[in-house]
């Protein structure tokens, strides 16, 4: 019997192009999800472990405040430090955690959801803004919260290399409501300058008291930094106590201060510094902070 279809070489190209145009299409759909995945604002985990409550605070209390950009969850290695930068959190104990450097599908990570995981390590709330897609990998920013955010809220922001983000949650301290916001500014002045203005322009907007924490990329005496100067108090310059130098990166050999703490308005900090470890390569910032007593 004669096979009335393509032979030889025109079939061997017909099958070609369809596997060729199915993997278009595949990588078309996978596009797609990741742009309509940057165009969420962002993503609430909420984890409560075994026998834990959310924490609620009355006006006196000290919130514990950290930062760390966790360098995609690698050591200046290369390697999966996840589960340390969780144990590292879980052991210190914060209210309130900024995270820089976050990604979901990361393959040296296990592909991990590290927002996830480290929301599971510490028992604490997770809130997760994409903003960079990497071929099938997405990075942005993350908060960990020990309570209920009163409310929640993030912007884009335009950079250079990659969007940047300010993500926002605010805790009740009593009455008063205080807003913790995370940053991570770009690397050029230019960029710098127009993001903080858009932070400054947020923080006037709501009027809470607030604390910002983040990677700055650059020095808090800087010229770009002079609005927000000009309306908040960096933690290191306004606290009562400090420890260590304040230095961040590199992790090693710490010679710069671009990881920091500010407060803004009837905020006071009464104990700041440096965390020396080797999960990542900057080092983690804390701060011990309360409102203002009343008169």
């Amino acid at each position: 019997m004669v096979d009335a279809g393509l032979a030889g070489p025109e079939r061997e190209s017909s099958v070609t192009a369809s596997s060729l145009v199915a993997a278009i299409s595949i990588v078309a759909i996978v596009a797609v999800l990741a742009l309509l995945s940057l165009n969420r604002a962002h993503y609430t985990t909420r984890t409560l472990t075994s026998g834990s409550s959310w924490a609620t605070y009355d006006r006196n209390s000290v919130l514990k405040v950290l930062t760390l950009n966790i360098h995609a969850g690698l050591d200046a290695l290369g390697n999966d430090r996840v589960d340390d930068i969780g144990q590292l959190i879980s052991d210190f104990g914060p209210d309130l955690v900024g995270l820089q450097e976050v990604r979901r599908n990361d393959a040296r990570t296990r592909r991990v959801l590290q927002d996830v995981t480290l929301s599971s390590h510490s028992g604490m709330i997770a809130l997760f803004q994409p903003l960079v897609w990497l071929l099938g990998t997405t990075q942005g920013n993350a908060v960990l919260s020990r309570t209920y955010p009163e409310a929640e809220n993030s912007l884009t922001l335009s950079g250079g290399r990659e969007r940047r983000g300010i993500l926002l949650v605010s805790v009740k301290l009593g009455d008063v409501e205080v807003d913790f916001i995370n940053v991570h500014f770009g690397l050029s002045v230019s960029e710098r300058s127009t993001q903080i203005r858009a932070l400054v322009d947020l923080l006037e907007q709501r009027g809470n008291p607030a604390i910002v924490a983040g990677d700055f990329n650059v020095e808090p005496n800087s010229v770009e930094l002079q609005p927000l100067a000009a309306i908040a108090r960096e933690a290191w310059d306004a606290a009562l106590v400090r420890h260590d130098s304040g230095m961040t990166f590199p992790a090693s050999n710490p010679r710069v201060r671009i990881d920091q703490i500010w407060v803004y308005g009837p905020l006071e900090v009464l104990e700041t510094g440096v965390i020396r470890s080797d999960v990542s390569d900057h080092l983690p910032v804390y701060a011990s902070i309360r409102l203002q007593p009343l008169l």
